[in-house]
């Protein structure tokens, strides 16, 4: 009875924790207007890393950990020595990775918590799909309402209105490479749930909510998120899940046919589809800097110069950002 009772608390409380570290991780474009101040949001992060201690200490005392928390150790290390925003004395990056590592060695103690994760990633994602949709059709109204709630300068102001005129889906979010990562996430972990679902058979129904994930990744316009995300669940969900026999492999490739032809025939009746396959597109002349648009001599050749001087140790944690200026021309804001 004991027990139980300590499972429910430690299970409302996992469950809290993550609710509050996944609700500034889906707000990050927001975190003011959300929270009414950036201290409101790291201290909701406190909050859920205390959450979790209480749940470490709960567990310990009949539950032992299975060595995962000696892995969250080592990169809690990395993150911290000679790391570049501490270097630059820009300290919350390393307070957020070091609160989620701590949430993670806490968890590392029982089981169950990856259930609420699921859970939680499905709701964030099904809000930002239905507002990206909303706002990709409604684009004055996310220029005039939502655009200014973001306080970016006016270069980055104009670019994510050239971005969202270009019928990229940005959504709430101030670049449409964020809403990509969240797409990108979601369509992972809504696959996973569907199928789950649906114990890892093709079924028409749990596909839906797939195809509507695959859907709103694509209209993000992110070419990279697309195709890694894609590309990871075809290799685990023909490789490891469900049985292995050949007739069930086969039916498992029918079944995601299937469902890339429904999405690509949703997708080819959009408007943006011309637009959006033109990035996927490789020029005449097939030259690296073309397909990379630009990154070649922004972001690879000074990475590949700074990788030529630290072959063994690296540059260290988070410092490429403000290493590589040296070597490009680049805009960024750190």
């Amino acid at each position: 009875m004991q027990e139980n009772k300590k499972t429910g608390v430690t299970n409302g409380l996992a469950a809290f924790s993550l609710f509050l570290m996944f609700l500034y991780l889906y707000s990050t474009s927001l975190t003011s207007f959300v929270y009414g101040s950036h201290g409101i949001a790291h201290a909701t992060i406190g909050v859920a890393v205390g959450c979790s201690a209480i749940c470490y200490f709960i567990k310990s005392g009949y539950s032992q950990g299975v060595g995962a928390e000696y892995c969250w150790v080592v990169i809690a290390a990395m993150a911290i020595l000679r790391n570049g925003d501490v270097a630059h004395s820009n300290y919350t990056p390393l307070f957020l990775y070091i609160s989620c590592i701590t949430v993670m060695i806490a968890f590392s103690y029982f089981s169950g918590w990856q259930k609420y994760v699921i859970g939680i990633m499905c709701i964030f994602t099904a809000f930002h799909m239905i507002t990206g949709v909303y706002f990709l059709i409604n684009k004055s109204v996310l220029v005039r309402s939502i655009v200014p709630q973001f306080g970016l300068d006016i270069y980055n102001t104009a670019r994510l209105k050239a971005m969202i005129y270009r019928d990229y889906m940005t959504g709430l979010t101030n670049h449409y490479s964020t809403m990509g990562m969240y797409m990108a996430f979601g369509l992972i972990v809504v696959f996973f749930w569907a199928f789950k679902r649906n114990k890892y058979k093709f079924g028409v129904v749990m596909s839906i909510p797939v195809i509507a994930a695959f859907v709103c990744l694509f209209l993000t316009g992110k070419r990279a998120h697309l195709i890694f995300a894609a590309a990871s669940l075809l290799v685990v969900y023909l490789g490891f899940l469900g049985k292995n026999s050949g007739s069930a492999k086969l039916k498992r490739i029918m079944g995601l046919i299937l469902v890339a032809a429904v999405s690509l025939v949703i997708m080819s009746s959009l408007p943006q589809f011309s637009a959006i396959m033109a990035r996927f597109k490789i020029g005449e002349d097939l030259s690296l800097g073309e397909v990379s648009n630009g990154r070649l001599d922004l972001l690879w050749m000074p990475a590949f110069k700074l990788f030529s001087k630290n072959k063994l140790f690296g540059i260290g944690w988070r410092n490429f950002k403000y290493d590589f200026k040296q070597y490009s021309s680049m805009r960024v804001n750190n």
